[in-house]
């Protein structure tokens, strides 16, 4: 038998075309340990224990991960029998622990009902052959069973004889790898350099060159992690984390990552999420956002309606996990569809290539696929191929016990005091590094190796003095410099790692080493302040599981409407720029009767002020919007914004209704500590 690691295995080969090409002949009994949810009406276990197969098999049956890794573990067992469900978990979790661990095991994978995509993609992780649930009968599961024992014993006298079976990727594999290498290098080198150029003082002409770079680089940087996945999933590495996140956090701030590369309009992202369907679930929050993203791409990509509409809705719900239901819809008035075309995604063929009813416009799309199959869901298509304006996904979570998730309140200096070391190998990333940490008062000790802060503070004498966070940063490897800073530490400080550029399962490298916080350049100082100071309080509040994140911040901190009023389109393209990058929706005005207007039409969170403007200036606009909204509970919050922050301005702005004062040129942390007070209850 013919067997390589370097990519899936032909499903064609592992299930017979009929039952007369069955060799019934074997050692019996045979012992089999059955992996699944437990339930009464299971096929698999009916088939395994009734009358036909009466003495053919030993069977024993687990219903959790826990109880299934120990088993599997022992060894005693001729062959496993895996469901795509296992307990609260998926059985591509167990997939994924038995290559973490080296074993290498007969396994028969059971997907679900008419469910050949996820059968395919399972045998990719690791199983021997898959069965689909509603098509088992005796002899069908027979000869999965045997085959899957003569393929690891065949397996084991080659390995015997010294034949190499856990080849390298293969060539092309790692040309995916080195080609997403290359392309996010100057990407993330691009987004610093604009980045940077946005924040200074140049024409309007200037700053609409830059922003347009700036949307161009992370096009190319979205590319690179779409080719990084695919080569993952040749590999059969795709990983998958789990850890406690909020939906609707993530599902309201995924509406601002939709990219405009591939379309020509710009739909507003409405989303509908039912009450009963719980905030706090454990999963993996990452691969959860990229696979609606994709889907909510490949609906705008094929609609030109103006609004695309997520509701998510509770598909099932059993004790300790729940399977929600996605429906991705492209909203135009007239224009729905009614259902009568219903075409399942992810059928998969022998050879591993998509049949989907939607062809694959994003590189994204066949991680898409798997992601959803391996949190234990399924994907269809409403509509017909040219024109599906429709997608249904499900996915399976875990859920919480915790209602809420608790997050710190930074406003609490006892919990983000003390010293902060920067080690960092390039000078220049060391500056922007200390400039940041220093515009937010934050008191820092700068070195550019750890050898050489171990060094200064063994010659200074004494104790060494342990810092209350580390922000480790390398031009080469971060990781392996925070690896070495964990060695000489004897304490534990919490450490904040930065990287040139992200890779998709660096969250996973992070928790293996119990680090803190993670943010991939191109770097914005107000996220990486964040970043240190979620740390540091986490920490502080004895929280030793969270990591903190660009995402886990913009995904807990509430969305904010903001009207923003400026007379200069430079200020109006740098202050939409920096609040929608914090994930706030904005709408502008360019003079003061604009603002009035656009106040009276729809409400908003906060109000950015200009002073001085033609037609209308801000302290008369701010007056009107108070009266106007004398009535109402809803008044939004107003913050004047000047180049002339004296005394005199800053009274008038209190006596016209403002509750809050500005200087020009607007900086981030500014920006950002003078509109979030109206914060949600859940982050305080």
């Amino acid at each position: 038998m013919n067997s390589s690691a370097s990519g899936p295995r032909s499903s064609s080969r592992l299930i017979p075309n009929s039952l007369d090409d069955l060799d019934t002949d074997g050692p019996y009994p045979m012992r089999v340990l059955l992996i699944d949810d437990g339930a009464a009406e299971s096929l698999t276990f009916r088939r395994l224990t009734g009358a036909d197969d009466a003495g053919r098999y030993v069977v024993d049956r687990v219903s959790t991960q826990g109880d299934a890794c120990e088993a599997m573990e022992d060894g005693d067992h001729d062959v496993y029998v895996v469901d795509h469900l296992v307990g609260t978990r998926t059985g591509f979790d167990l997939l994924s622990w038995v290559k973490t661990r080296g074993l290498r095991l007969p396994i028969v994978f059971v997907s679900g009902s008419n469910d050949h995509g996820t059968g395919v993609t399972a045998v990719s992780a690791g199983a021997s052959c898959y069965l689909v649930s509603d098509s088992i009968n005796s002899g069908l599961l027979e000869h999965c069973l045997r085959n899957a024992v003569e393929q690891m014993e065949a397996l084991d006298r080659l390995s015997s004889a010294g034949i190499e079976i856990d080849a390298d990727a293969s060539t092309r594999t790692r040309m995916l790898f080195r080609i997403a290498e290359k392309l996010r290098e100057p990407s993330t080198s691009v987004l610093d350099v604009t980045r940077r150029s946005l924040e200074a003082a140049l024409p309007a002409s200037a700053h609409e060159s830059f922003g347009l770079i700036e949307d161009k680089a992370n096009t190319l940087l979205t590319l690179a992690n779409d080719l990084n996945d695919l080569a993952m999933l040749e590999a059969g590495h795709l990983r998958f984390n789990m850890e406690m996140f909020s939906l609707r956090g993530l599902v309201f701030h995924m509406s601002q990552k939709i990219g405009t590369a591939a379309r020509d309009h710009d739909p507003e992202i409405s989303v509908e999420i039912a009450s009963d369907v719980p905030d706090a679930v454990v999963g993996d929050p990452g691969r959860l956002r990229l696979a609606v993203i994709t889907f909510i791409e490949s609906v705008v990509a094929r609609s030109n309606a103006n609004q695309i509409l997520v509701r998510i809705r509770v598909a099932h719900r059993s004790p300790g996990a729940i399977t929600l239901r996605f429906e991705i819809e492209a909203v135009d008035s007239g224009d729905r569809y009614d259902g009568s075309s219903v075409q399942e995604l992810g059928q998969i063929d022998a050879d591993g290539n998509n049949g989907a009813s939607v062809e694959n416009e994003s590189l994204g799309m066949p991680a898409a696929l798997e992601i959803v199959s391996r949190m234990g869901g399924s994907v269809t298509v409403v509509g017909d191929q040219q024109s599906s304006a429709s997608v249904q996904l499900t996915i399976r979570l875990q859920i919480s016990e915790e209602e809420h998730l608790g997050r710190p309140n930074l406003e609490d200096h006892g919990l983000t005091s003390g010293q902060i070391l920067v080690i960092a190998d390039d000078a220049d990333a060391r500056r922007s590094l200390m400039s940041a940490l220093g515009g937010a008062d934050l008191s820092y000790l700068a070195a550019p190796s750890v050898e050489a802060w171990n060094s200064g503070q063994a010659a200074g004498g004494g104790e060494i003095e342990m810092p209350a966070l580390a922000v480790i940063e390398s031009s080469d490897d971060s990781f392996l410099i925070c690896d070495r800073f964990n060695e000489i530490v004897l304490g534990e400080v919490p450490v904040v790692v930065v990287v040139g550029f992200g890779s998709r399962g660096d969250a996973a490298r992070c928790r293996e080493r119990g680090i803190r916080g993670y943010l991939p350049r191109p770097l914005d100082s107000g996220d990486l302040i964040d970043v240190v100071r979620s740390s540091m309080a986490l920490t502080s509040s004895g929280d030793s599981t969270t990591l903190v994140t660009r995402h886990w911040l913009r995904e807990g901190r509430q969305s904010l409407h903001v009207l923003v009023v400026d007379d200069s389109s430079t200020n109006l393209f740098l202050l939409t720029r920096m609040l929608e990058q914090r994930g706030h929706s904005t709408v502008t005005a360019s003079d003061g009767r604009e603002a009035v207007k656009a106040s009276g039409i729809e409400s908003f969170d906060a109000v950015l002020m200009d002073v001085m403007m033609p037609v209308m200036g801000g302290f008369e606009a701010t007056r009107l919007i108070r009266e106007m909204h004398a009535e109402s509970s809803a008044q939004p919050l107003i913050v004047g914004v000047s180049a002339f922050a004296d005394q005199v301005n800053i009274e008038r702005a209190q006596d016209a209704g403002m509750d809050g004062f500005l200087a020009k040129p607007v900086q981030p942390e500014d920006l950002f500590t003078a509109i979030e007070k109206k914060r949600s209850p859940v982050l305080s």
